[in-house]
């Protein structure tokens, strides 16, 4: 999250339009949140992301206003609520996952957008690099679908009769399509049965409900 909040105040400092000592103090920022789950304000990621702005200087109420956007999990939203925020004038973007970074760069080639949990934003082709991503995207990538496998590894090390593996997933995204792609193939390799593609609303009631139906049905 450090890393992100780095990004941010880059964005803010260096692509936002200069403006003098005292218009700054004066200034209040707007930031847009575009995300794929629900507004509920327990989500730990609103909570980290307010904290690591409030860190760097950004205090909402005072400097920083936040406009938050969310698809309730669902992938559909994402281009009319990224075209909302353009319509708002916010200072940057700040998009969760591939689906919503495309949305977002598809609105706007002027606002600075800056990408959270994205597995391969070369890949999706918004970045020409990691090391010089050019245009007006930057953020830090998820590598997390390179641990999947070994994640399974150790899960057999630990329960050795592990036979079956349920992957339950949030809303569908090359992200999400990486790590079942890196699990399906560790799971052949180790022998063990796998039922991917099981997915369920980003909200937290939800979640937990949602695991224990599937599970119950594949007799986890």
């Amino acid at each position: 999250m450090r890393l992100v909040m780095l990004a941010i105040f880059a964005a803010l400092n260096l692509f936002v339009a200069p403006v003098t000592a005292e218009a700054q103090a004066q200034k209040i920022f707007r930031v847009g949140y575009l995300g794929g789950g629900s507004p509920s304000p327990e989500q730990s990621i609103s909570i980290g992301f307010v904290r690591g702005l409030r860190d760097q200087g950004y205090v909402e109420g005072q400097n920083l206003a936040i406009d938050y956007r969310w698809t309730r999990g669902t992938n559909e939203g994402f281009p009319a609520l990224a075209a909302e925020l353009v319509t708002l004038k916010v200072d940057v973007i700040v998009a969760h996952a591939t689906p919503a970074v495309l949305a977002a760069k598809a609105a706007t080639t002027t606002i600075p957008i800056v990408l959270l949990n994205v597995a391969d934003p070369v890949g999706a082709g918004l970045v020409t690099s990691l090391a010089r991503p050019d245009g007006n995207v930057t953020g830090v990538s998820n590598q997390g679908a390179d641990f999947t496998g070994k994640l399974l590894e150790l899960s057999k090390e630990i329960v050795p009769r592990l036979a079956r593996v349920v992957t339950i997933t949030p809303i569908p995204g090359p992200a999400t399509h990486a790590r079942v792609k890196e699990l399906e193939t560790a799971a052949s390799t180790l022998m063990c049965g796998h039922r991917p593609g099981v997915s369920w609303p980003m909200d937290r009631v939800s979640r937990i409900s949602g695991i224990v139906r599937v599970c119950s049905r594949a007799s986890c």
